[in-house]
């Protein structure tokens, strides 16, 4: 089995669409459909259903992407450490990244890391934390950006970050002269929060839960840009980690301190359980412990 049609067609698979699966590959259309019919005249047996929902495999197709998802990963872990064996620093990362941590911390240890690893090419990917523990298992990303708890069982994990969680209010508001707020205070407020793919709401529900009361939810995005917005025309307030403040227009929105108790977020760089981490993900995970061990 050529093991390029089985690299394309896993990302079929994972992308359930071909034009965004070819373009992720640099392959066209045709010659992506061109490799997944050889691997289905090889195999005797049609391996994906097409539809105007997407892609899906068949009972075959799904036999495959499980097997070809491990072969593919004995495949890369074998390259590297022979690229180590040679003393050799390329290689490749699929990295996965949750768009508000990401936007936060990634581009400042992506200039580091590309100053000090100019040969190794990486792909990134936006997912939150609950969908990265999935994309992990998969194969789909080698390393991910995952808030704790992390799965001790199914992964291996190095916290990068620790770090407060904060009221975020409109400039104007009442709530913008306080230094720091109660929770139990927020009970009348209305939250604006995260979808719920990342941890932060979940966690802001079970802090407010503790505090008395169940917050009253009027919206949600995945975009801490859009998040600001809602805060700003007065749709209610919101809570986001103190990286994420950082990039805040002051002008238009402001983060108070939390507290009676306080709320705080680890996050973790995680990696499959058992799995030997590539030259490439060990020198993401380095250079990121580094530049958030001096507050980036």
């Amino acid at each position: 089995m050529d093991l390029k049609a089985l690299r394309y067609f896993v990302e079929v698979v994972r992308q359930k669409n071909f034009t965004r699966a070819a373009e992720l590959l640099h392959v066209t259309q045709p010659t992506l459909s061109k490799m997944i019919r050889q691997l289905e005249e090889e195999l005797r047996s049609d391996l994906l259903v097409r539809s105007s929902r997407g892609v899906w495999t068949t009972d075959v197709g799904d036999i495959l992407y499980r097997h070809g998802c491990q072969i593919l990963e004995q495949v890369r872990s074998a390259v590297d450490e022979i690229a180590e064996v040679e003393g050799l620093t390329r290689g490749e990362l699929r990295l996965g990244l949750t768009p508000m941590m990401g936007a936060a911390r990634f581009p400042d240890v992506l200039r580091t890391f590309r100053k000090r690893y100019p040969n190794i090419a990486l792909t990134a990917i936006e997912y939150g934390s609950k969908r990265m523990a999935q994309s992990i298992l998969d194969g789909e990303v080698e390393l991910g950006v995952m808030v704790e708890p992390v799965d001790q069982v199914l992964f291996d994990a190095r916290r990068i970050y620790r770090g407060e969680v904060c009221l975020v209010v409109p400039a104007e508001s009442p709530w913008a002269q306080h230094d720091s707020v109660a929770i139990a205070a927020l009970a009348g407020e209305n939250f604006l929060m995260p979808t719920d793919d990342f941890m932060l709401p979940h966690m802001v529900r079970s802090y407010c839960r503790a505090a008395g009361f169940t917050p009253k939810e009027v919206g949600h995005s995945g975009q801490w840009e859009v998040l600001q917005v809602m805060v700003e025309t007065g749709m209610g307030l919101a809570m986001l980690p103190r990286a994420v403040c950082r990039l805040l227009d002051p002008g238009k929105v402001v983060p108070v301190r939390l507290d009676s108790p306080s709320l705080t977020i680890d996050v973790s760089l995680a990696w499959r359980r058992g799995g030997y981490p590539s030259f490439a993900a060990r020198a993401w995970i380095e250079v990121s412990t580094e530049l958030f061990s001096q507050g980036i």
